[in-house]
C-alpha cells in the first residue's frame, strides 16, 4: 500500500503572524502614501489648468465686451449715415486753397460743434415725432 504524503503547513506563532501582519500593513500604507501623493500632484496640474481657463476666459470675455462696444458705435454711425444720407443737398471738391471737400446738408435743427451730439439729438426727436 502506498502512502500519500500531504505537506503540513506549520503552525505561526502568535508573535510571526503579527509581523506578517504589520509588514502588510506597512506595504498598503505605502501604496496608500504613493496614490496620495499622485493625486496631489495631478490635482496640483489641474489647479494650474483650471487657473489657466479662467486667465482665458476672462480675456475673452473683456475681448468679447470690446468688439461688442465696437459694433455698437459703427451700428449708431450707420444710424446717423442712413438718417444723414437723404438730406444731403450738394457737394463741392477742391473748395479753397488748400483744396477741401465740402458737404452741404439741408438742416432745420440747431447746429453743434460735436457732429455725433447733433445727429443723435435729432435721431432722437425724430424718433420722438414718430
Amino acid at each position: 500500500m502506498s502512502e500519500t504524503f500531504e505537506p503540513r503547513t506549520p503552525e505561526l506563532s502568535e508573535e510571526t503572524r503579527q509581523a506578517v501582519s504589520l509588514l502588510d500593513a506597512n506595504r498598503r500604507i505605502a501604496a496608500l502614501e504613493a496614490a496620495r501623493a499622485d493625486l496631489e500632484a495631478a490635482s496640483a496640474d489641474l489647479i494650474v489648468q483650471r487657473d489657466e481657463a479662467l486667465i482665458s476666459e476672462s480675456k475673452a470675455i473683456t475681448e468679447l465686451a470690446q468688439v461688442k462696444a465696437e459694433r455698437d458705435a459703427a451700428v449708431a454711425d450707420a444710424e446717423r449715415y442712413r438718417w444723414l444720407k437723404p438730406l444731403l443737398d450738394s457737394a463741392d471738391f477742391a473748395y479753397g486753397d488748400p483744396p477741401r471737400s465740402v458737404i452741404v446738408f439741408a438742416w432745420d435743427r440747431p447746429v453743434s460743434a460735436n457732429l455725433d451730439a447733433m445727429l443723435d439729438a435729432a435721431l432722437a426727436a425724430r424718433k420722438e415725432e414718430a
